[in-house]
């Protein structure tokens, strides 16, 4: 009896786990912002895209090249 309560709670935990991570994915939305300019000689752009508001962070900016920074919770390369 004690190995059908084990294998009952190993199947609802692998349940468990993508029903959490699809909340984590709809409760924690996605925002982003795109500036661009163009003076006539060579364009300019930035994107910034972050998710959960401090978990994930990234930049990408465009002047005379295409330059990208992240940073995570963990660690602040930004």
């Amino acid at each position: 009896m004690s190995i059908l309560f084990l294998i009952l709670k190993i199947i609802g935990i692998l349940i468990l786990i993508p029903i959490v991570l699809l909340l984590i994915l709809l409760i924690f939305p996605i925002c982003y912002q795109i500036e661009g300019d163009f003076d006539g000689k060579s364009p300019k752009a930035q994107v910034k895209v972050s998710w959960a508001v401090i978990f994930l962070r990234a930049k990408a900016f465009y002047e005379e090249e295409l330059n990208f920074g992240d940073q995570d919770f963990w660690n602040t390369d930004l």
